[in-house]
């Protein structure tokens, strides 16, 4: 699948919760992102921004222990996995499966790698490289069908 690529260098972590409040403010339900970076990358501070942008006033932490996390937007649940401590999520794919088949809701996912095939090919993908303590570059991969995402950014 063809996706477009956009990528933002980001040298204060405001920017970085300003770039993520404006990718959860054109969320419309459905989408699946994937979030890649290295430990202490910002994956979980850019999750954060997003869910803020969709609307939600919910507590955003790491769902590293208890691999998910449920969080109220407007219009939309946002399911926040991270799959870290996990070689083989197990009974949690078919949940994972069933999130990523909702149009209601939408899926975040950190550490993506043991369920890479349950993933489709329609999510969009975020790096997260550190280029300092508080600079991030950060590129996105949407496909056409989410091109949307790109209109505020």
């Amino acid at each position: 699948m063809n996706k477009q690529s956009k990528k933002l260098n980001s040298k204060t972590d405001s920017e970085t919760q300003s770039f993520g409040r404006k990718i959860g403010a054109s969320l419309r339900g459905g989408e699946v992102i994937e979030l890649i970076g290295d430990l202490g990358a910002g994956k979980t501070t850019l999750t954060k921004a997003i869910v803020q942008g969709a609307g939600s006033h919910d507590h955003v932490s790491s769902p590293t222990f208890v691999v998910n996390k449920v969080y109220r937007a407007r219009d939309f649940d946002i399911n926040h996995y991270d799959f870290y401590r996990l070689n083989d999520p197990g009974l949690l794919s078919n949940e994972l499966e069933e999130v990523i088949d909702d149009d209601s809701s939408v899926a975040i996912i950190e550490w993506g790698g043991s369920v890479n095939s349950l993933l489709p090919d329609s999510r969009i993908i975020i790096y997260i490289k550190p280029k300092s303590e508080n600079e991030r570059e950060i590129e996105l991969l949407i496909p056409e069908s989410r091109k949307y995402i790109l209109e505020n950014l």
